[in-house]
């Protein structure tokens, strides 16, 4: 994956109304749901960034390379509100953090476009369509800190991602939010947009004993 050129930018990314709005039937929240979900993200999220390094030639046909994090700070919010058995406020943090995530691959996407004058394709993320082993690679290519794995290429901080997308000249016919997670095979994936999984496996258990508020179950 050798490119010509790095650069480490911090991307802020954050939801409007709407968008928090639009989460209370994403996630089966309902719009009784909304003023606990605003709080979350106000008390949590307001002032989101990601910690983004991008790595690209700048040719056409050429692929850039992509390592992003939401920060720690969101790993130590979701242990913190389980820990507290605010099962439902964690439950939101970590809706909330995933529709960050998608707001910034479209930063990802905008920073691209204005360094190169090309527009991103379709996304090729490691463990689909790529070996996962392709996560050392990546991450290890930046050498930087803030950003690692384990032994199974599961990214640290858990809120982070990596992928690679190509550089072309034609604009997508499809808008990235709806492109990303239709182009993708792992229906199973929790991060999954349009039908995401509507709880993890721990908080499938914890609400199953009568635990939490009332949001986020069925």
């Amino acid at each position: 994956m050798e490119s010509e050129l790095k650069e480490h930018r911090v991307l802020p990314v954050d939801l409007c109304e709407s968008d928090l709005m639009n989460m209370c039937g994403r996630y089966h929240f309902d719009d009784t749901g909304l003023p606990l979900l605003r709080e979350v993200y106000e008390n949590y999220f307001r002032n989101a960034a990601v910690s983004a390094f991008f790595s690209w030639s700048g040719h056409i046909g050429d692929k850039a390379v992509v390592l992003m994090t939401l920060g720690e700070d969101v790993d130590r919010v979701q242990s913190s509100l389980m820990e507290e058995e605010s099962l439902s406020e964690a439950y939101m943090a970590e809706c909330i953090a995933m529709e960050l995530l998608m707001k910034a691959y479209g930063r990802g996407d905008d920073f691209l476009r204005e360094r190169t004058g090309l527009w991103c394709g379709q996304y090729e993320f490691p463990g689909t369509g790529r070996p996962m082993e392709d996560v050392a690679e990546i991450v290890d290519s930046f050498g930087q800190e803030e950003i690692s794995y384990n032994g199974a290429y599961m990214l640290i901080p858990k809120k982070s991602v990596a992928y690679i997308v190509p550089l072309q000249t034609k604009e997508p016919e499809v808008k990235r939010k709806q492109s990303l997670c239709a182009g993708c095979n792992r229906t199973d994936c929790e991060k999954r947009a349009g039908s995401p999984k509507e709880l993890n496996y721990g908080y499938r258990r914890i609400f199953s004993k009568g635990g939490g508020k009332g949001c986020g179950k069925d």
